[in-house]
């Protein structure tokens, strides 16, 4: 079995856990991976209108970072929420099926959320200190932002 395939058997074991969130989780790691990509290309330009711009970029990656956690905390009320609901219905013994599937959509999402934003914040700010190093030492240099 080849990489690609266990990573593929891996998001969809994972991704019948975790529902919807997961998804979102993954298409939120594109979104910032396709901003740090630009970034990172265009990392030493040389006009002002252009560095400009890659800061923005930079900023929005941010915030795109900052939404990982978030989205994940959602999986977690959300999984929560399943949980209590099988311990609402259940009439005397609890489903454990229905409670073990709602603590793990929880943890399977805040645990995708953590891991992208962490390494992609590290990331980041890397790039966005090299972009600034490379600013001031230009002549022609632009106001840090």
């Amino acid at each position: 079995m080849s990489f690609f395939d266990e990573l593929l058997k891996s998001l969809r074991d994972l991704s019948s856990e975790g529902g919807w969130i997961f998804w979102m989780l993954i298409l939120l790691a594109f979104a910032i991976s396709a901003n740090l990509y630009t970034v990172a290309a265009n990392i030493t330009v040389k006009s002002a209108d252009e560095q400009a711009r890659v800061l923005r970029r930079i900023d929005f990656c941010f915030v795109l970072i900052g939404a990982a956690p978030l989205v994940g905390l959602l999986g977690t009320v959300s999984g929560m929420l399943a949980t209590f609901s099988g311990l609402a219905v259940s009439s005397g013994s609890a489903p454990v099926e229905t409670i073990s599937d709602g603590i793990s959509k929880a943890l399977i999402t805040t645990q995708t959320g953590l891991v992208i934003a962490i390494p992609t914040f590290i990331v980041c700010t890397l790039l966005k200190r090299r972009l600034l190093n490379l600013i001031q030492s230009a002549p022609q240099g632009i106001p840090a932002t």
